[in-house]
């Protein structure tokens, strides 16, 4: 790093460039002797500090790319290799004191940019392959050619990069003999032909296939005919694979269309919320109350989610179209308005009046000094 080889230049790094980095670095005063140093950086994981460095060169690269104007031209290029550190090792030691193996390590690069995206290290040679896998799997290959070498040559390897979006170039040793010979042979034909164009290449390909592979003999297919009473083997016979095919007993079974179609559908769980709702893509479905708090299975179209099909516990349950929730509002009754009547008195002071005379009736007592004509005895 600064082409520091050591803690304590490190240490001398820091302090002789205190003033650039206090730029970046607020309330910077004195650099950390190289005994910090050692402490931080020992406690930090080598694999995922590699990763986020990486992440940030090639993040930077691109944004200045950009402000340049350089636009990628192509496909960028991504190298996978592992390498063994010979005089590593030693002869006594380790576990059983059965010495230490040289040290192995797996390395992903980039091309385009000049930087190494992982360095990791292995057990042994062998682990090449699992750990390639699970890196690639995490990288998005898109626009990338991924090259490596034959000991990675592998179906998993391929399906790993292909799903990421990624194309390949893998190399080939003559020790994978049959896959070796298949495409040496492949290639080593249609080398001798003027190739133009890919529907060129498709035909030269089908009818190579067809006549080189369909309807060769196959060592592997052989079929022994036998004298049914004595069982002595009268003759072997190679079969091509359209033979045995044609010869084969059991039936073709032809798949429906909508067993196609099941085939390519996208799975997915969800959990059911305490409305009997699940939401999926930004989308909300009502999957029914009965399976609130479950964890279903979410088969559906990613190209059209409108409606999907609800599993639990590896059985069928239903289909579930979009949620609609529209705004609500009482209908009112729209009729002839009555013309309001004019009133004619106060029903208020009325009850007030009614309310009043009762009250100077309880004031008063039950008995009335007053004459019948109103006028009161002196």
């Amino acid at each position: 790093m600064a082409g520091c080889s050591n803690w304590v230049d490190i240490g001398i790094f820091a302090d002789l460039k205190k003033r650039y980095l206090k730029k970046f670095l607020k309330g910077y005063k004195k650099a950390p002797s190289h005994d910090t140093f050692r402490r931080v950086f020992g406690l930090i994981d080598p694999v995922k500090f590699s990763e986020a460095v990486s992440a940030f060169l090639v993040e930077n690269l691109w944004a200045m790319k950009k402000i340049l104007g350089i636009e990628a031209a192509g496909y960028r290029p991504i190298s996978v290799d592992g390498k063994e550190a010979n005089g590593t090792g030693r002869k006594c030691g380790g576990e059983g004191g059965g010495g230490i193996p040289n040290l192995q390590t797996l390395n992903i690069y980039d091309v385009t940019n000049a930087v190494s995206l992982l360095s990791v290290p292995i057990s042994e040679k062998t682990n090449e392959i699992p750990v390639a896998q699970k890196y690639l799997a995490e990288m998005q290959l898109k626009g990338c050619i991924v090259t490596f070498g034959a000991m990675n040559t592998q179906k998993d390897t391929v399906k790993v990069i292909t799903k990421s979006g990624g194309e390949y170039v893998g190399g080939l040793k003559g020790k994978c003999e049959k896959y070796h010979q298949g495409v040496d042979w492949f290639l080593g034909e249609f080398s001798l032909e003027p190739i133009q164009t890919l529907s060129e290449l498709n035909h030269k390909f089908s009818v190579w296939l067809d006549e080189g592979y369909i309807h060769a003999p196959h060592v592997a297919l052989k079929e022994e005919e036998r004298d049914p009473h004595t069982g002595e083997l009268l003759r072997t016979r190679e079969r091509t694979p359209y033979q045995a095919y044609t010869e084969d007993p059991a039936k073709v079974k032809y798949v429906s269309s909508l067993e196609c179609r099941d085939a390519f559908l996208w799975e997915e769980q969800r959990t059911v919320d305490k409305s009997g709702c699940i939401k999926l893509g930004g989308v909300v479905f009502d999957v029914g109350v009965a399976l609130i708090r479950r964890r279903v299975d979410v088969r559906y179209d990613p190209f059209d989610i409108s409606v999907i099909e609800v599993w639990y516990e590896g059985k069928f349950l239903r289909k579930a179209e979009k949620l609609y929730i529209s705004e609500f509002a009482p209908k009112q009754e729209t009729g002839p308005v009555a013309a309001p009547r004019k009133a004619t008195g106060s029903r208020l002071l009325k009850i007030y009046e009614e309310k009043n005379k009762e009250r100077e009736k309880q004031r008063n007592g039950a008995l009335s000094f007053s004459e019948p004509n109103g006028e009161s005895n002196t």
